[in-house]
């Protein structure tokens, strides 16, 4: 731990004022904050951010999976309040990897981590497209089945009619129930 902590000596050390990103995220860079705190909107530089903010608090690191699979930072980073930041290259994060089982060990479990929590967030995500889906299946009104359950559904009743060992008979029958129509009567 001597020879890292040796190595990180040499590391800068950057200033971030409230509100200031993080500017430099094309360099797969580790970053890890000593004071402050930072805010990461997922995807926020690609222009396909879904509003999902992490916060990374006092001995918290960004930037890692950049420096694992060399490649550009797509996150948007930003300071919450004034924050210093530990800068440590790509080629030193490496080093430090391949010379001490302690760092490996904890940036495994930082990922693991991560990960864990990604596939949380998108089981979440999941449930409550299929809760939407389910929504729009129906006529919010009478709970009868609508035009996107029809859209869906009539190919699949269309196949298994035509099916030749089945033989399931098919047929279709449309209503329009409004208030606006005007039923016409005998006078």
């Amino acid at each position: 731990m001597a020879a890292a902590a040796a190595a990180l000596a040499d590391c800068e050390v950057v200033q971030l004022n409230a509100g200031e990103a993080i500017e430099d995220t094309v360099r797969a860079r580790l970053y890890i904050v000593l004071s402050g705190m930072l805010e990461v909107e997922t995807d926020g530089h690609a222009g396909t951010s879904d509003g999902h903010i992490t916060r990374i608090l006092h001995g918290e690191s960004v930037g890692e999976q950049s420096v694992l699979d060399d490649a550009a930072n797509l996150d948007a980073v930003r300071a919450v309040e004034d924050t210093r930041l530990l800068v440590i290259e790509s080629k030193l994060a490496w080093q430090l990897i391949d010379h001490s089982n302690a760092v490996a060990r904890n940036l495994l479990r930082l990922l693991s981590f991560r990960i864990r929590a990604a596939n949380a967030l998108l089981r979440r995500r999941q449930k409550l497209g299929e809760f939407y889906r389910q929504l729009s299946l129906n006529d919010t009104l009478t709970g009868l089945y609508n035009r996107t359950w029809l859209a869906d559904m009539l190919p699949k009743l269309v196949a298994r009619a035509r099916n030749r060992a089945v033989r399931w008979p098919c047929s279709w029958l449309t209503s329009t129930i409004s208030r606006s129509s005007t039923i016409p009567t005998a006078t």
